[in-house]
């Protein structure tokens, strides 16, 4: 039986958005010219949690699913037909989708036969867009992980994703083109990791974007 944790429709609204009073803050030296880096709040989708002792690939089967070398390993995320999948832990996944958090349970509840928890986490992250020509400079000030495996300065595709620290706060990161990336941090973090972003972003310009 699945156990279904604060499952409910979810609607971004401007009101707990992190960048709300921010839209177009600028902050660089007088210097420069040209915006270093551009922070963007991605809304929109929806977060659910699931957390069970069935391997990935019993828990995500289905005949477009991709193969099991793809969905089963640590520090990655793979499409799926409802959205992405993030690796979080042994036993732990993150779901990144636009559909209703009831559709996703019921999905698990058709699907698969074992217990396993289900939480909507949505209201809990702030999911954030980084890009630019200053992104792996900041990006080596306050991460811990390394950043090599990313080839963040190539145009060549990643499904890698990584729990690490920024800033000094937990985040899920990953790369979605050259010299840009997503984040997910929580949202009672989310305002100090933006007042961070400004601040060590002053020298080259850092953008918030609506």
């Amino acid at each position: 039986m699945i156990r279904r944790e604060n499952v409910r429709m979810y609607e971004s609204t401007e009101s707990i958005s992190a960048i709300k009073n921010r839209k177009g803050e600028i902050k660089r030296l007088n210097s420069v010219s040209q915006v270093g880096i551009n922070v963007r709040e991605i809304s929109g989708s929806n977060k659910i949690n699931i957390q069970s002792h069935l391997s990935a690939e019993t828990l995500f089967k289905s005949p477009e699913k991709p193969s099991s070398f793809d969905i089963e390993g640590q520090c990655h995320y793979f499409n799926f037909s409802f959205g992405q999948v993030f690796w979080l832990g042994p036993h732990e996944w993150l779901i990144s989708t636009n559909n209703d958090p009831r559709e996703i349970a019921a999905y698990f509840k058709d699907n698969v036969s074992n217990e396993i928890a289900l939480s909507d986490v949505t209201d809990g992250y702030c999911e954030l867009s980084l890009e630019g020509e200053s992104l792996l400079k900041i990006l080596k000030q306050g991460m811990t992980c390394d950043l090599r495996d990313f080839n963040l300065e190539e145009d060549t595709e990643s499904n890698k994703c990584v729990q690490t620290n920024f800033a000094k706060m937990p985040v899920v990161f990953w790369k979605t083109s050259k010299l840009s990336v997503n984040l997910l941090v929580r949202r009672s973090y989310a305002d100090y990791l933006i007042d961070w972003l400004l601040e060590i972003g002053s020298e080259d310009g850092c953008e918030i974007l609506s």
